[in-house]
């Protein structure tokens, strides 16, 4: 069941381009005719799976691409809709515990409306799959968006990335060089062709090193997916700590004592984030984020009748990682 929450968290990149279900997957798939309410369902294994989705669709080829590779989370869902009305099944199950959507063999129509509500949410991704870069101008510059191009047929691509890295510690990897995936060929393509493919907003699997691999870790805005992945990992962390505090204290007042223990949650959640990869270190091994707390005395008298603490601030400086060297050697003589 999904939980409700009385916290809302806002992630305000300042920096342009630089928990549990984070890592999972669902499938969405369009509703048999005369079915008129989208529906949900989580599997454990493709032998379940398999009872509702038979081995030669696409929902069952998918989830087998995913949940082969090494890092799976396990289980995968599938989600139900009906046509044009992909609205109202993301909003019926949004808070289910899943956080990237694939909709194989879905119409352009209803894969753009699927991104752009994701991207309303600001929270989750569809990643996608084409052979046709051409199509991807439809999803613009979305960062909720995560494209894959990949020529070769029957291969899925974008479910062995996902089976092979969402499920990993959000800000410990990046989802450049993601190597050897079971089940995928990488493609033939020079320098000139990648790089019009990055530049269309697409990332694909290539040879690198005499190693198949992804070519990069981006999403169709050009940002890096790690670190909207890693926004997404703390929105859900700061909800999910911020929650704990009023649910597990008989009384959290409007007062010193109220503000130090909501500000000791979040510190928390970001040290964690600094533990795991997500908030870029100083070079004494701190994290760089700063967190921004009112005191009991700028708090306005309206606040207080709502019991609405306003005026929480957290920022920070999302970590990167190193994805190309430039080397100079120089060679001299005796």
């Amino acid at each position: 069941m999904p939980d409700l929450t009385d916290i809302q968290v806002t992630i305000d990149v300042e920096h342009p381009a630089p928990v549990i279900g984070l890592g999972r997957v669902a499938i969405f798939t369009p509703a048999p005719a005369g079915v008129t309410q989208p529906s949900y369902k989580e599997y454990t294994s493709l032998d379940a799976l398999k009872i509702d989705f038979a081995e030669g669709t696409e929902v069952y080829k998918n989830a087998k691409a995913n949940l082969v590779q090494a890092n799976a989370a396990g289980k995968i869902a599938v989600l139900t809709y009906v046509k044009t009305q992909t609205d109202a099944a993301l909003d019926q199950y949004f808070d289910e515990e899943w956080h990237f959507a694939l909709m194989p063999g879905a119409d352009q129509a209803d894969k753009v409306a699927v991104a752009n509500k994701i991207a309303s949410y600001q929270f989750k991704f569809l990643v996608n799959q084409t052979d046709d870069l051409t199509t991807l101008a439809a999803f613009g510059a979305n960062r909720r968006v995560i494209n894959f191009y990949h020529k070769n047929p029957g291969e899925y691509l974008a479910a062995a990335v996902l089976g092979d890295v969402a499920n990993l510690t959000v800000g410990s990897v990046t989802w450049k060089f993601r190597k050897n995936l079971i089940g995928i060929t990488p493609i033939n393509v020079g320098r000139e062709e990648l790089k019009n493919i990055h530049t269309a907003g697409a990332n694909a699997y290539v040879i690198k090193a005499g190693v198949p691999c992804t070519s990069e870790g981006l999403t169709a805005s050009g940002e890096y997916i790690d670190n909207v992945h890693g926004e997404d990992w703390i929105k859900a962390n700061t909800e999910s700590t911020l929650q704990n505090i009023l649910l597990e204290n008989d009384k959290v007042s409007f007062d010193s004592k109220g503000i130090a223990l909501v500000s000791a949650g979040l510190t928390s959640v970001f040290e964690q984030a600094t533990i795991n990869g997500i908030i870029e270190k100083n070079d004494d091994n701190t994290g760089k984020y700063t967190i921004t707390m009112p005191q009991p005395s700028e708090i306005p008298a309206q606040d207080r009748l709502d019991r609405i603490l306003n005026g929480l601030q957290p920022s920070y400086v999302p970590d990167g990682a190193i994805h190309e060297m430039t080397v100079h050697i120089t060679a001299k003589s005796n």
